[in-house]
């Protein structure tokens, strides 16, 4: 389908605290209500009511609400295919072209005066889907809606509290040396933070402990070299930083129910 839309979805993710990516579709997420973060491999930005969010089809990434019953979203789907073409129709000027590109994240916070428009818009989606043809036509207006929305309130620079910093500085560190043997005590010296407190603010700001967040980011890292790289499997694990080919295979078939040559074949598949 070339677009999929989801109204006030309520509750847990099917990839909660797990890196994913859409392959070939972006989404425009706009959060009703939350409090938490907006995880990628580049930085952590608020996951708070309402957060509008453009996710390219390539950006890895996951959320991590600080209460999940309460985490309340609308989402809309569309083939990297279908968003150029309304990009395309939209942007007659290339104002949007750099903006939306479909490896980019972007974030906008909308201003409380503004979030009742956007409310409307995903209200206006949710009562007309079965009717095709209508809805097919108002999509495109509702996207257009949003791409002006994200560009007048896109958060470029966002502020940094202390307590994030480390946190990014952190990722940083562990970005840049993934394909290294890496633990706490050494990223805490990078940072200059206790081994403690470093361990405690990591895991509220990520949702997930030091450790795991660097075999998520490996196993994340590989599935796109699977798919991507002309490496050997035992070159990839290597490269993402396993101890071993063994292990590598191991918890890679554990997190995706397939083993690294099934899951290359099956993405080789899907492109052909």
């Amino acid at each position: 389908m070339d677009s999929t839309f989801i109204y006030h979805q309520q509750g847990k993710d099917s990839m909660y605290k797990i890196w994913h990516e859409f392959g070939n579709r972006v989404m425009f997420l706009y959060v009703n209500q939350a409090n938490g973060s907006f995880v990628t491999h580049e930085k952590i930005s608020p996951l708070k009511t309402g957060a509008l969010y453009f996710v390219g089809s390539k950006k890895s990434h996951y959320t991590v609400p600080d209460n999940i019953d309460e985490y309340i979203r609308d989402k809309l789907f569309l083939s990297v295919s279908r968003f150029e073409t309304i990009r395309t129709i939209c942007d007659t000027n290339n104002r949007f072209k750099d903006l939306f590109e479909n490896d980019k994240l972007v974030y906008a916070q909308i201003p409380p005066h503004e979030q009742k428009k956007i409310g409307a818009l995903f209200l206006e989606l949710q009562n007309h889907q079965s009717d095709e043809h209508y809805f097919e036509a108002l999509l495109v207006s509702v996207c257009a809606k949003l791409l002006v929305y994200l560009d007048k309130y896109a958060m470029h620079n966002l502020p940094v509290s202390t307590t994030s910093n480390f946190v990014f500085k952190a990722i940083e560190y562990i970005n840049k040396h993934i394909s290294e043997p890496l633990t706490v005590d050494e990223i805490c010296t990078a940072v200059f933070m206790s081994k403690y407190y470093f361990c405690r603010k990591f895991k509220k700001t990520t949702g997930l402990s030091v450790m795991e967040y660097i075999l998520s980011t490996r196993l994340s890292l590989a599935q796109e070299m699977l798919l991507e790289k002309k490496m050997t499997i035992s070159q990839i694990s290597e490269q993402c930083g396993f101890s071993s080919l063994a292990y590598f295979c191991n918890v890679f078939k554990q997190r995706n129910g397939k083993t690294p040559s099934q899951y290359r074949k099956q993405g080789t598949n899907q492109k052909n």
